[in-house]
């Protein structure tokens, strides 16, 4: 697996092992990829809600997770609400503002390769931006996300 550095192959082990528990899942393998980055980890490591929303960090939210009784059990429901703008669109939250756009970008895919959520980006975009690193990590992405098929004749090594 190609990883741009140490830091985000230690990253990606801590999210795939104690955040996510990802190893049999390509999807959270994905998203783990992803927020592994270095430029990203630093970012989103700390949000409390990673766990339960793995990129509400990218918008500035505030969590109204709340306990409701079940009969006799207590049931913790998981809530939040993001802010909007005077249209009605979530704010982006000030970690994701200064991520650099090449990033943002790279994160999109990974979100969009983890649960196929809409967002306005190009592919075009991306390579219009990337470095070779980056690119080499958008490859990943999608090695990841197909690991489950089998491709006769079709074998891609990153270095």
């Amino acid at each position: 697996m190609y990883f741009i550095n140490n830091s985000h192959e230690k990253n990606f082990n801590h999210l795939t092992q104690m955040v996510f528990r990802a190893s049999n899942d390509v999807e959270y393998q994905v998203l783990s990829y992803v927020l592994a980055l270095p430029e990203v980890y630093n970012r989103c490591i700390e949000d409390p809600l990673l766990h339960e929303s793995p990129y509400a960090w990218i918008y500035d939210y505030k969590d109204v997770s709340y306990t409701e009784k079940d009969g006799d059990e207590l049931i913790e429901v998981f809530d939040i609400e993001y802010k909007t703008d005077k249209k009605g669109v979530p704010v982006y939250s000030d970690a994701y503002s200064v991520l650099p756009t090449s990033y943002k970008i790279i994160l999109d895919v990974g979100i969009n390769l983890f649960n196929n959520r809409e967002q306005d980006f190009t592919v075009m975009d991306g390579l219009g931006t990337w470095d070779d690193k980056l690119f080499k990590v958008f490859l990943q992405l999608i090695l990841i996300r197909k690991s489950t098929r089998n491709m006769p004749g079709v074998k891609i090594t990153l270095h």
